[in-house]
């Protein structure tokens, strides 16, 4: 674990002598969308997705954008007759995005999140969505959709605010 977080923090510091990077600061709100339902016999698991909180770094490297982005998920488990259980899973985003446009612009490409709590493995997947402001500096309002390529297919919606340095 700590090697992957070695490596990615080289790879940033290197992208920001190697091009006239632009730094950015993000508060994330993550909304899951993952929902499902198992039957054993007569008990039912309904397990839902639900909000989350995290923050991170973003590099631009021209087109390109890399980041780290500190993330927690909750779900929430409905036992048929029993209590709910909410589960806190965190993890380490690692979002690469190639974005066009201007004041508004749009990014596409895929991330790679590894897990911190144990008993979870790492998530890989594709994602995209607009940005609002800050493609000169400033403050900024990003909206991305996750959709994960391994087995279940997790879905979620990370909104992130931020402020990028020229």
């Amino acid at each position: 674990m700590k090697k992957h977080l070695l490596v990615l923090v080289t790879l940033m510091m290197m992208g920001s002598n190697a091009f006239a990077g632009r730094l950015s600061v993000v508060g994330a709100l993550n909304y899951s969308l993952d929902s499902t339902t198992t039957t054993v016999l007569t008990t039912t698991a309904t397990t839902k997705g639900g909000l989350g909180f995290g923050g991170g770094l973003l590099m631009g490297m021209g087109v390109f954008e890399l980041g780290a982005i500190y993330l927690s998920k909750t779900y929430t488990t409905t036992i048929t007759s029993l209590a709910d259980v909410s589960t806190t899973v965190t993890g380490i985003q690692i979002p690469l995005m190639y974005r066009f446009g201007h004041s508004t612009s749009f990014g596409i490409g895929g991330f790679y999140e590894l897990a911190l709590t144990s008993g979870y493995s790492a998530l890989y997947g594709l994602t995209a969505g607009p940005r609002f402001g800050g493609t000169s500096g400033g403050m900024f309002f990003d909206l991305r959709f996750n959709y994960g390529l391994q087995s279940g297919n997790s879905k979620d919606v990370l909104g992130l605010i931020g402020y990028a340095f020229k």
